[in-house]
């Protein structure tokens, strides 16, 4: 068991050369009590954050040094030198000590059921006005949001068919979220939730998961009454496969927020967890933790706890489907104790693990080819396109090629900076529309080549433009869509 000592200091932490840092510290970040245990919901004393885990290991000498010194003083002390820690190190083949660095302030706790309540509508409301001005605004608009029409001055998000999530310019900060039957109750229940969520943060000291201020109220437009709630915006990478790539990337200083996040899923039994509903926040703490956004709370009391495992049918990958592979396995540990569909979780795991490894081939191609933003151009010598099979056709395979590269680097150009590297550079290219139209090298068929290259129809011009490609490097691999190619560059 590794010994627990507070300090008040970073420099407090041994940095000599017997010392080195743990193998494994996936506490990192936790906060803890004064012995160093995790907190409990009626814990309020002083805290501490674990920031660092050191070890270094006892010579043979020194623990023989131990064997002899234990003996001639158990003799003088009556056994009582056992209890004796600087001795129990010396025993230890390896010697741990975790360093907990005092907090500045007690982490928010409860106290009565009553407090409670009124604590955490406090918390969730505060800073979110709802003026007269502001209910104009979205008067002057909401019959457009309603019927999904473009207006100017808005801006409106993919949410399900009966859901308009949007932003009004003229109120910055904000983001609005109704129901278009102004008699369902969705948006209650979804402030209920965030409401839940935010006492359960408060009473377990998960103060690595954010849920943003939001207050929900009414709205009167053509005799109806719509619920509305209106919550601050959170800043974070929009984009999923921009937090898919922060979530692999993050490392250790995301190994609590994941920890509270499961905690927080035991607790609520909350849903549909995917990249897009729990961000990671552009913000850190003074340790460089990084925070996680709640930003969908619809859905909680799950009894099956499939927030862990992820919905085919319901296209939410569950948590083990967005952490790295140190994260994976803390999770399959953590649910041991919950009434979780095994089958599910395992075929979860296994996929994550696939998925971890694929990544992990393409970021090796990627770095073999000097890719580093993903942005970059695939750049060709066209000296390098021959087709020595098929001579009568190599003038016109060489410029079906340079086009369909133009084509890739067209849409590499115009991909957003906030997706993922893998993303910018996975091209859907469109076979039969413009700007190119490669129908005429997709139908025109060609005696096949000896070995499969790509999971499109063998036997085409285009498929043998690809092999070309691939066999220099320039492409990672193809796979068939219902309207065109999918590329990895």
């Amino acid at each position: 068991m590794p010994h627990f000592i507070q300090i008040n200091d970073r420099s407090q932490i041994p940095t000599d050369s017997s010392w080195h840092d743990a193998t494994k510290f996936y506490s990192y970040g936790r906060v803890v009590d004064t012995n160093g245990r995790p907190l409990t919901s009626q814990y309020e004393g002083r805290t501490y954050r674990l920031i660092g885990k050191k070890e270094k290991h006892n010579s043979k000498s020194k623990r023989i040094a131990f064997l002899v010194l234990t003996i001639f003083l158990s003799i003088l002390t009556f056994g009582a030198i056992f209890r004796c820690r600087s001795l129990k190190n010396l025993r230890a083949h390896k010697i741990v000590n975790r360093y907990g660095l005092q907090e500045a302030k007690p982490i928010a706790t409860s106290t009565s059921p009553q407090t409670n309540k009124i604590m955490r509508e406090v918390l969730l409301t505060q800073g979110v006005s709802v003026a007269d001005q502001m209910k104009t605004h979205l008067n002057q608009v909401l019959n457009s949001v309603l019927k999904k029409e473009s207006v100017a001055g808005v801006s409106q998000y993919k949410s399900q068919s009966d859901h308009r999530v949007f932003t009004i310019d003229s109120i910055p900060g904000h983001i609005f979220k109704l129901h278009i039957d102004s008699t369902s109750n969705d948006m209650k229940d979804r402030f209920s939730n965030m409401l839940k969520a935010v006492e359960e943060i408060a009473n377990n000291k998960l103060d690595l998961l954010v849920v943003p201020n939001a207050k929900l109220f009414e709205i009167q437009h053509n005799g109806q009454t719509y619920p509305v709630l209106v919550e601050k915006k959170l800043t974070f990478n929009p984009s999923a496969s921009g937090q898919e790539q922060l979530y692999e990337k993050s490392g250790k200083t995301l190994n609590e927020s994941v920890r509270q996040l499961a905690l927080l899923i035991s607790k609520t039994g909350l849903q549909d967890i995917d990249f897009r509903n729990i961000p990671i926040l552009k913000e850190t703490d003074d340790f460089g933790l990084r925070k996680i956004g709640l930003i969908d709370l619809e859905f909680m009391n799950d009894p099956t706890y499939s927030a862990f495992y992820g919905n085919y049918y319901c296209r939410d990958r569950g948590l083990i489907r967005c952490v790295n592979l140190s994260q994976v396995h803390f999770l399959n540990k953590f649910t041991r104790n919950l009434p979780i569909n095994e089958y599910s979780l395992r075929s979860a795991i296994r996929l994550r693990k696939k998925e971890i490894e694929d990544n992990q081939k393409l970021a090796a191609f990627h770095s073999k080819r000097g890719i580093i933003e993903g942005d970059e151009p695939i750049q060709i010598n066209e000296g390098d396109l021959t087709f020595p099979n098929y001579p009568e056709l190599e003038e016109e395979l060489k410029q079906w090629a340079l086009k369909f590269i133009a084509e890739i680097n067209r849409q590499i150009e115009k991909s957003s900076p906030n997706d993922s590297k893998k993303a910018r550079r996975r091209i859907q290219v469109p076979l039969l529309d413009e700007p190119v139209n490669f129908k005429e090298i997709y139908s025109s068929e060609l005696p096949q080549i000896d070995r499969p290259f790509s999971e499109v129809e063998t036997g085409m011009k285009l498929d043998h433009i690809i092999h070309r490609f691939m066999e220099l490097g320039l492409l990672y691999g193809t796979v068939q869509a219902p309207h065109g190619m999918i590329v990895q560059a």
